[in-house]
């Protein structure tokens, strides 16, 4: 959870207490390896690996997304589009 400064700059007196405009956080999340990812780091060009992170909120809705992380240790990891090898969706 991250916690933004109030609007005034004066810090927050309850920083661990969850305000209206935090996101709900999910009540489970499962992350499979995507071996068939084909892309390259956003930052240095280096081939990247991707896993699918699905979460699954209380609400009973579901979000998908895949994140690709540099081979390297250059720190970069973002969402991305799905990059095969073959061309299939």
């Amino acid at each position: 959870m991250r916690n933004h400064p109030p609007e005034d700059g004066r810090a927050d007196p309850h920083p661990d207490m969850p305000s209206e405009h935090t996101v709900p956080a999910p009540v489970s999340v499962t992350i499979h390896e995507l071996l068939d990812y084909f892309g390259r780091c956003g930052a240095c060009g280096y081939p990247a690996s991707a896993s699918r992170v699905i979460q699954h909120f209380a609400d009973g809705s579901i979000e998908h997304e895949v994140v690709a992380t540099c081979g390297l240790p250059c720190g970069w990891r973002a969402p991305v589009a799905m990059h095969r090898m073959t061309g299939s969706p």
